[in-house]
This record gives C-alpha cells, sequence and structure tokens, in this order.
C-alpha cells in the first residue's frame, strides 16, 4: 500500500510548501546519497521558473532574474554536474533562449547570439559532457555545441509534417536519440516521430516506421544503448534493441503520457495527463498504476535516481494555478506532495549527486 505523508514546511524564498500525503539517469549505486536537483517551470512573478534544492528536494528555492527571461517559461532544464546546468525556454530579444550556470545557479547567463541561434522556441536540452549539448525546438529545428556554448551548429531533421522537438536522450558519447510532436493536431494519428543518431549526431535515422508506431512522442529515455523508452498518446513504447524495433509496453486509450524513466532496466517510471503515474518491476511487462492523494494536474516530468528516490512535476491540468513537486525517496511506498504559488505549472526536472 503506497500511502501520502502531510505537513506543513517553510522555505526562505518560495513560502509554504504543502506536503501531504525531464528523467536523469542513474549513475549512482548507493541509496543514501543526498541529490541536488533543478525544476523548469512557467511564468512566475513576471520570469521563467527555476528552482533549485540541495537536499534531495525537500526544500526549494527561486534562482534566476526577470532581467534573464522576462516574461518567457523555461521548458527543459539539465543538470550536467552538481554545478553545470543548462535550461531552455522562449523567444527572446528575436532568438531562442538558453541559459547555462557553472556554479549551481548562484550565476545565470544567456549562451548564443542572434547570428547563431534560430528564432524560434527551445523545448529540449540535453548534455552529453560539459563541454557536448544538445537542444531541440520548434520547426524540426535541433542545435549542438562541442565547445560549452560558444559556437552552435543548427539543423533539421526532415519530416513530413512540422514537428516540435521535444525530448532528447543518449547512451554514451555516440548514440543520440531525438522525438517530436506535430505542430498540427491533423497531423497527431499519422507515424510517430523519433530520430536516432549511432554516430554522434553526424548522420540520423527515423525510427519506428516498420512497427507502425502512431501518435505524438512526448518523451524519450535510453537506460542504454540498447534499452529505449518513449512516452506517446496512448501508449508506452519500448525498444530492446536500440530502435531497431518497437512494442507496445502499456496501451491506456486516450491517455497522454508526458514522461518515462528508469532506475535500471526493471524498474521502470511513466507519468502522464489526469493524475497519472505508472511502475512497472519487471522491465514493463506488467505495470502498477499509482492513485496520488490530489487530482486536477497533468504530470510533465520525472527524474530518477538510486534506492528508489523519483521525482515528478507538473502543472493545474486547467492550465493554471500552483505548480507541483512530487518525491518518493522508497519507491513510492510513501510520497511528499509539494505546492508551489507559482503563476503557471512546472515542466521538466534533473536530478544528479551531491559531491
Amino acid at each position: 500500500m503506497r500511502r501520502f505523508c502531510s505537513f506543513f514546511y517553510v522555505t526562505a524564498i518560495l513560502c509554504i510548501m504543502i506536503l501531504a500525503g525531464s528523467c536523469t539517469k542513474n549513475n549512482e549505486t548507493t541509496s543514501n546519497s543526498d541529490y541536488t536537483g533543478w525544476v523548469a517551470g512557467e511564468v512566475s512573478g513576471g520570469y521563467g521558473t527555476i528552482l533549485n534544492t540541495q537536499n534531495n528536494g525537500m526544500a526549494w528555492y527561486r534562482q534566476g532574474s526577470p532581467q534573464l527571461a522576462p516574461n518567457i517559461g523555461i521548458s527543459d532544464v539539465y543538470m550536467v554536474g552538481e554545478l553545470e546546468v543548462w535550461a531552455v525556454g522562449g523567444v527572446q530579444n528575436g532568438y531562442g533562449l538558453i541559459l547555462h550556470t557553472s556554479d549551481g545557479g548562484i550565476n545565470w547567463s544567456r549562451v548564443g547570439t542572434k547570428t547563431q541561434i534560430p528564432n524560434i522556441e527551445l523545448k529540449a536540452v540535453h548534455a552529453i559532457d560539459v563541454n557536448t549539448i544538445w537542444i531541440s525546438g520548434n520547426n524540426n529545428t535541433v542545435l549542438n555545441s562541442t565547445d560549452k556554448g560558444v559556437t552552435w551548429r543548427v539543423f533539421r531533421l526532415d519530416t513530413l509534417k512540422q514537428v516540435s522537438f521535444n525530448s532528447i536522450s543518449s547512451s554514451g558519447t555516440n548514440s543520440l536519440w531525438i522525438t517530436g510532436e506535430p505542430v498540427s493536431k491533423l497531423d497527431s494519428n499519422t507515424m510517430a516521430t523519433i530520430f536516432h543518431s549511432s554516430d554522434g549526431g553526424t548522420t540520423w535515422y527515423a525510427q519506428g516506421i516498420q512497427d507502425s508506431l502512431t501518435g505524438s512522442v512526448h518523451n524519450i529515455f535510453s537506460i542504454d544503448d540498447a534499452n529505449i523508452l518513449a512516452a506517446s498518446d496512448g501508449y508506452i513504447y519500448k525498444s530492446i534493441n536500440g530502435g531497431t524495433a518497437w512494442t507496445r509496453s502499456m496501451i491506456v486509450p486516450g491517455k497522454r503520457f508526458n514522461g518515462v524513466c528508469a532506475e535500471d532496466v526493471n524498474s521502470l517510471w511513466a507519468i502522464s495527463d489526469n493524475d497519472g503515474i505508472f511502475h512497472s518491476l519487471d522491465g514493463g511487462l506488467h505495470w502498477d498504476t499509482i492513485t496520488p492523494q490530489l487530482t486536477g494536474y497533468n504530470f510533465k516530468g520525472i527524474a530518477s535516481k538510486s534506492g528508489g528516490k523519483i521525482w515528478v512535476v507538473g502543472a493545474p491540468s486547467t492550465g493554471t494555478g500552483k505548480g507541483i513537486i512530487l518525491y518518493t525517496k522508497n519507491a513510492g511506498e510513501t510520497w511528499f506532495i509539494q505546492s508551489f504559488p507559482t503563476d503557471q505549472g512546472l515542466n521538466k526536472v534533473s536530478f544528479g549527486k551531491l559531491q
């Protein structure tokens, strides 16, 4: 029986978090580690939301400033290490917003220029290492830097329809996956969009066509070179051979799955609109539906770490109101629900180990 705990916790910056009762890779081997994490969200108080925790998510503090992202939501955040973090968002002053910190968020700076970065909204960011960064966004656009954001290569992946690339994942330095969803709702029932590169992003090939994968893919997660998960409309897709072939691991008609991640090849997690949290202990053969003691949320981002530590973020299903963060330290047996007074919701979450 999974249960929810409740108590009040007050932070220095974000007022009251009520605890009632992006997925990042799991590279740690111990269960008693402390973790730092970041959350990306929509505009609150006139600027995009970036939150940071230094204690596994029990207390959160806001970073950034109104000058850094004025009236621009933050779509995604990705931490490379305890101090190196990247975030992306909408268009400001004629080009997409890319933010970077190398001191754990004490100072954030904007990266790129009008001549380097296209005038499009950026949706996803993923780092291979401190120097190699991948970003994707609207208009089939992909950006790559190999010098920590000093210069950028910009290109478009060809599809039969206009796609917003919303998720990036990798295994090692050469295997990359990028997914997207059609801009037009008329295309939402056509073939799913999954691109793979096995040579570090030099060449790209579409996956899933021979398996008749349908619907918009909202998130992708690579456990390793072979085991890949994708969240889409109505399905959690899985591949055990690097995307050469895909199968339907979970089918829930009408359910929009927004995120998926894994602690290992057996322990898989998925989130969806309408308060959906799902867990599998057998590599996706069977899924357990977890029903939190709250309603009215679309869960948008999830991260997992060793020892059953899971973080989920989301937004009110109505589109306005307080964003939410859920945290469990025992694989969902108990949950802490943290509610923030943000004008809009929260989009993605990224976690890593404190050194």
